[in-house]
């Protein structure tokens, strides 16, 4: 038996939508007629909630309102924006850079390290083994190098054609400052 066929109709039934449709695999197992109609229409919400949110594109006046909600401190020029935090002695530092093309349909985001790679000799290639070694070990961002500076920075990148909701920027912006905060030590060591 198909998944179809479980369902009494055929995938692509143009003729019958969801809250339309028979569901005799939850009939058979004593579910109410009553609680079967909750379901479908409990469907029916989520896919209009979902459809909804799936159009919605980021933009940067989004950024900005994550990161106001986030509490942290930025400066903006258009699209771009540079995430800043205080140091000990009161001074901001920029900390990450954001930037949001809808061109196509990406923000960007880049968190500064200390990490400097050398211009030449074994040191810069212990130092491009250590960030390889560091990429292999991050499942969600990646370790860059700036081929002109030689400034290493750990960046991630969203598609926003579907849009990106708060608890996703919020968790990725916690993925990449953790993420610093775990392999600081070896970053550091990289001169």
């Amino acid at each position: 038996m198909t998944i179809p066929e479980c369902l009494g109709q055929p995938r692509t039934s143009p003729e019958k939508g969801i809250a339309d449709r028979d569901f005799p695999l939850l009939e058979s197992r004593g579910i109410s007629p009553l609680e079967v109609k909750q379901v479908k229409m409990l469907m029916v919400v989520m896919l209009a909630v979902f459809a909804t949110v799936a159009l919605a594109e980021i933009s940067a006046d989004t950024v900005e309102g994550y990161l106001e909600t986030m509490g942290l401190q930025y400066e903006r020029e258009e699209d771009e924006f540079l995430v800043m935090m205080e140091d000990q002695e009161g001074e901001l530092w920029p900390v990450m850079y954001i930037g949001v093309d809808p061109e196509i349909e990406a923000c960007y985001l880049a968190a500064f390290t200390p990490a400097v790679v050398p211009e030449s000799g074994q040191a810069r290639q212990d130092a491009l083994e250590t960030i390889m070694e560091l990429n292999w070990n991050s499942l969600f961002s990646k370790f860059e190098v700036n081929p002109e500076t030689g400034e290493v920075s750990l960046s991630y990148v969203f598609s926003t054609e579907n849009g990106v909701g708060y608890e996703a920027f919020e968790a990725i912006m916690g993925v990449l400052f953790g993420t610093l905060e775990e392999t600081m030590e070896v970053l550091s060591a990289i001169q």
